[in-house]
């Protein structure tokens, strides 16, 4: 199956991508996807909002299936397969925390209704400033019954996107940090699961020519 796993940011989120993109890459070695990790150029919206594109972007060229990871996560047990997650007549995966359907990590199909569901996200020009971006505009559209609630499967977030760190959860993710929080945890993590992969290797040199500078 044909996977492109997808992340992107602005310039004041490289520090931390520079940490992260490297478990989704990682990932993708192992699993044989596609990485997609760019930093943006220029913006038409909040950042956040710009994922719509990027996915948007990977259904055109034809994946059938995107997934994607907010920079402000990583990929913890890289032997959970995309696939193993997906169930058929499913186009669309999230999980839930206490506030709700989190978009930070989404798993898409590549079928006429997600590609509709981006179309029509984009298009709720009412909600650009909102605190949540595009996130709400997906939520106000499932809630509206705009997307039909039956391709929708509601992930375990212990799993799919998990703000618990633990070696079971694909992806961890550490919303409503402040970066540098992110940064020294991530950090963290990372240091105490480098291995001997290229993209371990890349983290470890990584942090401690940031540890060298914060000096």
């Amino acid at each position: 199956m044909d996977i492109a796993v997808c992340s992107a940011c602005d310039t004041a989120y490289a520090p931390l991508q520079s940490l992260t993109a490297p478990t989704i890459r990682d990932y993708c070695k192992i699993q044989g996807y596609e990485p997609r990790v760019s930093i943006y150029g220029s913006l038409i919206r909040p950042p956040s909002w710009h994922k719509l594109i990027e996915i948007g972007k990977c259904l055109a060229e034809g994946f059938e299936a995107v997934l994607w990871v907010d920079t402000d996560a990583i990929v913890v047990r890289k032997q959970i397969s995309i696939q193993s997650l997906m169930v058929e007549g499913k186009n669309l995966y999230l999980s839930s925390n206490w506030l709700g359907l989190n978009c930070g990590v989404i798993l898409l199909k590549n079928a006429p209704s997600t590609r509709k569901l981006l179309h029509m996200a984009w298009s709720q020009t009412q909600l650009i400033n909102h605190p949540w971006w595009e996130q709400a505009a997906i939520r106000a559209i499932i809630d509206n019954g705009l997307f039909d609630r039956d391709e929708l499967l509601e992930l375990p977030s212990s799993i799919f996107n998990s703000e618990e760190y633990y070696g079971g959860c694909l992806v961890y993710h550490m919303p409503d940090t402040p970066l540098t929080e992110r940064i020294k945890r991530f950090g963290a993590i990372l240091r105490s699961q480098s291995g001997d992969s290229d993209e371990s290797r890349a983290v470890t040199e990584s942090l401690s020519r940031r540890q060298a500078t914060d000096r």
